[in-house]
């Protein structure tokens, strides 16, 4: 049996890729599940994920304890740059762009699932433990004691002008920290950064994922 998460918002899209990986592993009996946690994730051979802007240069706490599966990134637009240190949890995933031909999806699908299978068994048990010991060193990113102040503010909406004056800084300082936190998470524009506010908002609340 061949255990998948797809955690997606749309349904047709999530039956669509479900019915891939049934014709890509005909000789085996593939279950769905839409939802992303610790408990799930134990259990998974194949997770995909969707990414939104900043997302994958984020830590995953709820991908901790997964064994060594097919991890997969669904992303609108390219993927962070290849220089890019990702997050320890993340650091073996194949990225797939929505706009990939199913042909393209299924090679690179089928090339990585190969790849897994080849691997040493005992490097795979060992691959959650080695994981959670090495968090203390994850280069994922986060944002300074300033930044998430800023990050706040404008999340609740408020000008450049209005956070100057709320933090007794300059209206230059506050577009400075403002840019860092889009060029640190690779956001292109503010709706980008809003949403990601948002997704690390709904984090913090328990309520993503």
């Amino acid at each position: 049996m061949l255990k998948v998460i797809i955690n997606d918002d749309d349904r047709l899209f999530r039956q669509g890729f479900f019915l891939l990986l049934q014709t890509l592993f005909p000789d085996q009996k593939v279950t769905m599940r839409p939802d992303v946690n610790t408990a799930t994730v134990a259990g998974a051979d194949i997770i995909v994920l969707t990414l939104r802007s900043g997302e994958a240069l984020i830590c995953h706490p709820e991908l901790f304890h997964r064994k060594h599966s097919l991890i997969m990134g669904l992303e609108e637009r390219a993927a962070p740059d290849a220089g890019a240190p990702l997050p320890l949890c993340l650091s073996d995933i194949l990225f797939i762009h929505r706009q990939e031909s199913t042909a393209d999806v299924s090679r690179k699908i089928s090339h990585r699932w190969s790849l897994i299978q080849g691997e040493i068994p005992a490097r795979a048990r060992e691959m959650p433990r080695q994981r959670l010991l090495n968090c203390y060193g994850c280069p994922h990113r986060w944002l300074s004691q300033q930044q998430h102040r800023i990050a706040a503010l404008l999340y609740r909406g408020a000008s450049v002008d209005a956070i100057a004056r709320e933090l007794g800084v300059s209206d230059k300082t506050v577009c400075a920290h403002k840019h860092l936190i889009m060029s640190k998470f690779n956001l292109r524009s503010n709706f980008e950064l809003l949403s990601f506010l948002r997704l690390l908002q709904a984090r913090l609340t328990g309520a993503c994922r």
